[in-house]
Parts: structure tokens; C-alpha cells; sequence
């Protein structure tokens, strides 16, 4: 069986996952009875219940509804293949204890009770290594309404609004009363479109309903009378409470808008009034050497909940006095002003070249299904995890600021910043920066800088581009018994990083010279085929992992774009491709897991839910050539990847959303 460590502290392996996917098989078997206080129930004669197939790529729930102060007892009984393999003893999780808590009961966990104990609705998780199951329990009279940063707004005809619910852990639907008044699309944007009023009716699969008010005016309201380029924006108040508070926050810019001459020519506006602020460039360059993000400081006063419209204006002289460098935690500020318009966030390429969601649903009904799985997985493990630092492996924070790009919800923008600071302080500051390659998830933390202008994450991408340079150092030892494509990639991001934001850690920056020599090393280590091939993998043969090669890709296109336009890079990754199709499995839609590795018996030999970590190499070489072949490998790919895939692991979800998002880009780049 072919296994992947996952690292703790220090680089300590303590356990390790299988890619055999039981969940695809799992049945279910549900019964939920009325139990008194402290009454045992024997496990059901199988003549007795009904066994339900669970289908992995949908939310599948069983559902009671019990009153406060009621127990119910939840069976999970796994599948003949699970049970042939060993015992299966689920863990099992409400998704909020204060609403309903779950005791696991005897037999291996095979079943819990259930209590209610406030009106609402909760998911309750049971979960093996391989497999989850979830149950929807309504409890009471319900959820209560559902919560909105802001329940009424007054557009003028063709404006739009983003609705930004409060609260989260399950999946909304948006629909309009009035549509000829202004309409909303599935993620909640509002478009006004004729005089009137509106109502905009928003439900949850939990139950809970709220409505927004849309008044429509047909009046024009003038711009503030400045000249220059504007951003339109809103500013959000993260910490609990009102009154001044600090806006500090990154803005990203589109190529071309500012250089570090510029930032006198910033100005920024709330309710039509320019506000007094201080501005500076953060570092990062775009490729014509224009700033990719500017610091903006400036006290308001706001209360949490309800965000207030701004506008950001480049090009024009500032009227009032700068304000000095603000005090505050730069990590998590207790507000920001963010852009809002995803139209203008995925100009900005800060995450790489993408598209916004409301672009992307033409693409394919898979298009679609992508982004609604990840509205309704992103929430459940939210809602389960929270921001725990070991659900940042495969870089949970750089998915949440890609979908905070393609959205505009603040609300991701939030969730990635929460989610850096948990790994950063959780796992590379305790540890002295010491991380694992495997561990190594630098690009969310390079992205929190950038939006926050925290100079303690641009502090750790130096250190662990210093970290990783024994990887660096080594990789033009043929055969090396320590790196992989994966630890190539990892060390080859991590020194790009270093060198674009010029971060130091202990010892020097990472220099351009530098990344063209590795990056020479790397290239040079292919096989004539187009193998990428380590005696690590599968010892003592040398051999490699499709989907380490697709990360290794990755980081080789992203030097491409930075650093410098090597053309050996694109022969190099367009060689590996045709490598990687040749091994293409059409039963499974998906590429051969380990070409080179002795067959196994028991695992399958391909993994259509890593098919997202390799179809970039694919869409970009389609957006540099133009040949068609490589657009449908990689429109084959993504498809495959969304049909099989398996989100309910916080590591499968994790990849197959960290940088699939520029396949949108890519394969439509002709």
C-alpha cells in the first residue's frame, strides 16, 4: 500500500494516510429511536433496517427533529469491504455542542445518543480514516433566522451588493421576489435594475430564512470630484464590537496602477468623504515592476456586522495631511477595507491567473458543481475545525484567499487570515521555523503579508526558504535518498518567495541568480521520457507520483511568470505532461498513481480526486501554445477530479482546491 506521511513538529512522522477511498462504498445504516435517560439499544438485526449507499460526491444527511432535553440514538454501520478490512470505530462530532451533544455509546462507537439542548440545527459527524457520515438534527423549534452584516440596501439602477450572511456551516440559497426590481445570483450578488423595491428571500439547508430589503433609485449619485482610477470597496470591522476602530489592511493592485513613486497619489473615500490616511508599498513587484499591494491605515468608526461602502482612488493627489505608521496587530486588524468587485480582484493576479465564479459557471456543468462543493465542504469544515493549524496541510489559507478573489466575500478574506496565523503560530513558530518540505505551506503565508503588511509572516517565508535550502543545496545529487518532485516544489516556492517579497529570515534573501541556478538543477533532473524519478519512491526502484510531479509543475510555471521566461521550463513541463498522459486511465479518469511501482493488489492505481493537482500543467501549456489537445487533457482532468472527488477529508479538500483555480484562467486564455 502506497502511504504519505503527514508530518508533526520537529518533522516527527506520526501517522500515516492511505489513498483506498472506503467511502465510495460506504453504507449507512440509520436509526434514529426515542431512548430514556441511561437506556441501552442493542445494535439492529440487519433484517431490521434499511442500509442506504452513500454517494462521496454529494453532502449525503440523515435527518431528526427532536425537542430540547430529547435523546436519539444515531447507527453507522460500515460497509462488508470496511468490515473486511478491520473494525471500523468512528470518532463522532457535533458541528455546535451548545445546540446538540453526542456521547459516543459502547460497541467500538458504532453508535451515539444524541441530546438536545437549545433551539436550532446541527450537523452530527461520524467519522472513520476513510470515511464520514453526517446527520442533520433539528432540534426545538428550528434555527433561528439568519443574520446578514448588512438586511437593507439602497442601489441606484445597475449597481450591484454582495449579501454577506453572518453566520456560516451550511450552504445558502439566494432568490429575488421581485426580479423585475433587481435580481441575485446563487453566491448572493445583487444587481438592481429598475426603480422599486425588492425582496431578497435567502434560505439555509439547516432551515433557517431571512429576507433583505432592496430599495431601487433611479437617481445618479456623483462621484466624489476627483480624477484617477477607482477601487470600489467596503470597510469590515473584524473585531467584536463598535465604535473607532483601525482599518489596516493590504490592498492588491492590477499591474501598471502604482509604482513606489505613486503612493502619494492614493486617497480614500467612505460616504463620499476623503479620509485622512497613511499609506506604503508593500513588498512584491509585478513583472513591469509596479507594486502588487499598498498598505492602507486609517481610524473609522463601525460596529461588526455592518460593513460600510468605500471607494479607493489611484492616480490623484492626497488633500489632506498623512496620517504617521499605525500601532495595531497587523496579523488580524480589528478592521480592513477590502475590494469587493471579484472582477477587479482576479486582475490583480495576487493569487495567480484566475477567473470569478460568477465567469466560471459557463465553462462546464463540472464548473458549476466545483464551486458549489466547495461553498458547501468549505462551511462543514469551518463549522467542524475551525481554524486549527493541522488543517492548513496542502495550504487551507491560500484556498481561502483564492475564493475570497473570485468572490469578494470578506468572509474567506477573514477565514485565510485566521488560518495563517493558526499555522504560523501553531506549528512554524514553536518549532523555529524548522517545518518539514511536506509542511511547508508558504504561499498563504506570503498572501497574509501581502494583505496585511504582517511583517512576522514575511519574517517566516525567509526563514523557511533558509530551512529549506539543505533540499536546494542537495537536489543536483542524482538520486539523492531525501527529495521528491514534491520537496523540489515546496523548496523551489519557498525560495520565490523569498526573492519577490525580499523576506530575510537569519541569513541572506534569496537571489534571482540563485532560483535560475535550482531551477537549472531541476530541470536537468528528468528523465528522457519525461519521468520525474526518486529512489525514494517505491525503494528500492526509482520511480515517481503523477500528482507530485503536477505540484512540481506547478512551481516550475510559477518561476516562469516571476522569475524569468525560460523556455526550457515550458519544453521541461510539456514533457512531463505528455509523460503523465501516457499513463491517463480512462476507466478512472485519471492519471496512473506510481507509474513504476510493482502493481498493488489493494489499492487501486489511480486517484481521480489528485487530478487537480496536476491539470494546471495542461491549461498553461495550452495558454502558451494554443494546441487544443492540451485543453481537452486538461478540461478531462478537471472533470474527472470533480466527479470522483472526496472532500470530506480536510487534506483531499485542501488539494483539490490550492491552486486549481488557474486551470479557469488557463484552458480560456485563447
Amino acid at each position: 500500500m502506497l502511504v504519505e506521511p503527514l508530518s508533526r513538529p520537529g518533522g516527527q512522522v506520526v501517522r500515516f494516510w492511505s489513498f483506498n477511498r472506503m467511502i465510495l462504498e460506504l453504507t449507512a445504516v440509520v436509526l434514529l429511536c426515542a431512548c430514556a435517560d441511561g437506556a441501552t439499544v442493542n445494535e439492529p438485526a440487519s433484517a431490521q433496517a434499511e442500509a442506504v449507499n452513500i454517494d462521496a460526491s454529494a453532502m449525503v444527511r440523515q435527518q431528526a427533529a427532536i425537542a430540547i432535553g430529547e435523546q436519539r440514538t444515531l447507527w453507522v454501520s460500515p460497509s462488508l469491504k470496511s468490515k473486511s478490512r478491520s473494525t471500523v470505530q468512528p470518532s463522532w462530532r457535533s458541528s455546535n455542542p451548545a445546540i446538540a451533544s453526542i456521547v459516543p455509546q459502547a460497541n467500538g462507537g458504532q453508535y451515539a445518543v444524541v441530546t438536545g439542548l437549545a433551539n436550532g440545527a446541527v450537523y452530527v459527524i461520524a467519522r472513520t480514516p476513510a470515511a464520514v457520515d453526517s446527520f442533520l438534527v433539528i432540534v426545538g423549534t428550528g434555527p433561528a433566522a439568519l443574520r446578514f452584516a448588512a438586511s437593507t440596501f439602497a442601489l441606484t439602477r445597475g449597481d450591484t451588493a454582495r449579501i454577506i450572511p453572518l453566520d456560516t456551516g451550511s450552504t445558502l440559497s439566494y432568490s429575488s421576489l421581485s426580479s423585475s426590481v433587481a435580481t441575485v445570483t446563487t453566491s448572493g450578488l445583487i444587481t438592481a435594475l429598475a426603480s422599486g423595491e425588492a425582496k431578497i428571500r435567502v434560505s439555509s439547508e439547516l432551515g433557517a430564512s431571512g429576507e433583505i430589503s432592496v430599495t431601487v433609485s433611479a437617481t445618479v449619485v456623483p462621484p466624489p470630484p476627483v480624477g484617477g482610477n477607482r477601487i470600489v470597496a467596503a470597510l469590515t470591522r473584524i473585531s467584536v464590537g463598535s465604535g473607532s476602530a483601525l482599518v489596516s489592511s493590504g490592498v492588491p493592485l492590477v499591474a501598471g496602477a502604482l509604482r513606489d513613486t505613486d503612493v502619494s497619489a492614493v486617497r480614500v473615500f467612505v460616504g463620499g468623504v476623503e479620509q485622512r490616511i497613511f499609506v506604503a508599498a508593500l513588498q512584491g513587484r509585478h513583472p513591469d515592476g509596479s507594486l502588487t499591494s499598498i498598505l492602507l491605515q486609517f481610524p473609522y468608526a463601525l460596529a461588526s456586522g455592518i460593513p460600510v461602502a468605500a471607494e479607493i482612488v489611484l492616480g490623484s493627489s492626497r488633500t489632506l495631511g498623512d496620517l504617521p505608521p499605525q500601532v495595531n496587530n497587523p496579523g488580524m486588524p480589528d478592521a480592513v477595507i477590502l475590494p469587493t468587485d471579484p472582477n477587479y480582484l482576479v486582475q490583480t493576479d495576487l493569487v495567480g491567473a484566475t477567473r470569478s465564479v460568477e465567469s466560471t459557471s459557463a465553462i462546464s456543468s463540472f464548473a458549476s458543481k466545483y464551486d458549489a462543493d466547495f461553498r458547501t465542504f468549505a462551511d462543514l469544515h469551518w463549522a467542524t475545525y475551525s481554524d486549527q493549524w493541522e488543517q492548513n496541510y496542502y495550504d487551507r489559507a491560500q484556498v481561502y484567499y483564492a475564493q475570497w478573489v473570485r468572490t469578494g466575500n470578506p468572509e474567506y478574506w477573514t477565514r485565510g487570515t485566521r488560518q495563517v496565523l493558526a499555522y504560523r503560530k501553531g506549528y512554524l513558530e514553536p518549532n523555529a521555523y524548522g517545518t518539514s518540505p511536506h509542511w511547508s505551506q508558504i504561499d498563504g503565508v506570503a498572501l497574509h503579508y501581502q494583505l496585511t503588511g504582517d511583517e512576522m509572516s514575511r519574517f517566516a517565508v525567509g526563514r523557511v526558504a533558509e530551512v529549506l535550502r539543505y533540499f536546494r543545496d542537495n537536489a543536483r545529487i542524482v538520486g539523492h535518498p531525501d527529495i521528491d518532485s514534491r520537496i523540489l516544489a515546496r523548496t523551489l516556492a519557498a525560495q520565490l518567495w523569498s526573492w519577490r517579497l525580499q523576506a530575510r529570515g537569519n541569513e541572506a534573501i534569496a537571489t534571482a541568480a540563485e532560483i535560475s541556478t535550482f531551477v537549472s538543477t531541476v530541470l536537468g533532473l528528468q528523465a528522457a521520457d519525461g519521468a520525474w524519478r526518486y529512489p525514494i519512491i517505491c525503494a528500492p526502484l526509482s520511480a515517481g507520483l503523477t500528482y507530485m510531479d503536477g505540484m512540481l509543475n506547478e512551481s516550475l510555471i510559477q518561476a516562469y511568470i516571476h522569475h524569468s521566461p525560460n523556455p526550457a521550463i515550458l519544453a521541461k513541463v510539456r514533457k512531463s505532461a505528455d509523460y503523465m498522459w501516457s499513463r491517463w486511465k480512462v476507466a478512472s479518469q485519471a492519471v496512473e498513481y506510481a507509474p513504476g511501482c510493482p502493481p498493488n493488489s489493494t489499492d487501486p492505481d489511480s486517484y481521480p480526486e489528485l487530478n487537480n493537482l496536476v491539470v494546471n500543467s495542461y491549461a498553461w501549456i495550452y495558454a502558451q501554445t494554443g494546441d487544443v489537445v492540451f485543453r481537452q487533457r486538461a478540461d478531462s482532468l478537471f472533470n474527472g477530479g470533480v466527479r470522483g472527488q472526496f472532500l470530506y477529508g480536510q487534506k483531499q479538500f485542501n488539494q483539490q482546491y490550492t491552486t486549481s483555480y488557474r486551470y479557469f484562467f488557463w484552458r480560456s486564455a485563447r
